[in-house]
């Protein structure tokens, strides 16, 4: 992780230039050891493009958060990524690159990547994270997507229908939620939403997605090659409806997690599997895919 190039940019995107001065940055260095940059220029204007095309709502409204809270938001992120830092550096991956960036958006999506010339930029919205276990699980999701773009850039998005495609999301997101887990070391329904749904309601997802499997399965099967804007698979829209409801990240976690034991893939080497090779690699997973005994599991 290139430290000396982290930056906290503006709250909202229609005001880029207005800086969060009451933020004491010498003194958040002093208590989590970090270098802050705050140059303008580097990273804020494709970062602010690229959260305004794909993942800005101009209907949301963001949480209206104190300086307080917001300065908590921001040093509970930082620690978390030297975390996840030391945690896949003891998975032989390395953070070189690797660029992080915090915003305050419209609380629309809580963070993801991009390619960039040094490696990846890896953004989040600081306004979505509300508690220790979220922070660490997403954190550590969105370096994940930096870490694949960064080693295969193809994985990336464009277009708006380049990131609609079912077959990258599930690819992309499973390989995410994968390198989650395994870094983490948990299991998979906190890798999958940490602490932000209540206890119950995670078992019955957990629960559903599994008693559904097939049926879902076969659905993306269907629409693997689709962009279709009306499928809802990986957006949490509709918590009575898992295929409206994040059942993506379920199968592509299960994908992946079938993938790496069937292909003897170690983690580090997951990233960098090439576009071709890796949706391959899925599409048998879906043909050798048993059911009855992962029901049983």
């Amino acid at each position: 992780m290139s430290w000396t190039e982290l930056f906290l940019l503006s709250e909202g995107i229609e005001r880029p230039d207005e800086a969060y001065d009451w933020l004491d940055l010498a003194d958040l260095t002093d208590r989590v050891g970090t270098s802050w940059n705050r140059r303008r220029g580097i990273h804020v204007n494709k970062i602010y493009k690229h959260y305004d095309t794909f993942w800005g709502n101009s209907r949301a409204r963001s949480e209206s958060i104190s300086e307080k809270q917001m300065g908590l938001r921001v040093e509970r992120i930082v620690r978390q990524a030297h975390f996840a830092e030391n945690k896949f550096k003891r998975r032989h991956i390395l953070l070189k690159g690797i660029n992080l960036v915090m915003i305050h958006g419209d609380g629309s999506a809580n963070g993801h990547a991009l390619p960039s010339k040094s490696g990846a930029i890896v953004w989040v919205a600081a306004e979505c994270f509300h508690t220790a276990l979220e922070t660490k699980v997403f954190v550590t999701h969105e370096i994940a997507h930096g870490i694949h773009y960064r080693e295969e850039p193809g994985f990336a998005f464009h277009t708006m229908e380049e990131k609609r495609l079912v077959w990258r999301q599930l690819i992309t997101e499973g390989v995410a939620t994968y390198l989650t887990k395994k870094a983490l070391k948990v299991p998979d329904e906190i890798a999958l939403w940490a602490d932000t749904l209540p206890p119950d309601q995670l078992r019955s997802w957990m629960e559903a997605c599994r008693n559904r499997e097939r049926e879902l399965f076969e659905y993306i099967e269907r629409n693997f090659d689709s962009s279709d804007p009306s499928i809802s698979l990986f957006y949490a829209a509709d918590p009575n409806d898992i295929f409206a409801y994040r059942a993506g990240y379920y199968a592509g976690l299960k994908l992946i997690e079938k993938v790496c034991k069937e292909n003897k893939i170690r983690d580090w080497d997951l990233p960098t599997i090439s576009v071709d090779m890796l949706r391959g690699y899925v599409r048998s997973a879906f043909r050798n895919w048993n059911y009855v005994d992962n029901l049983q599991t």
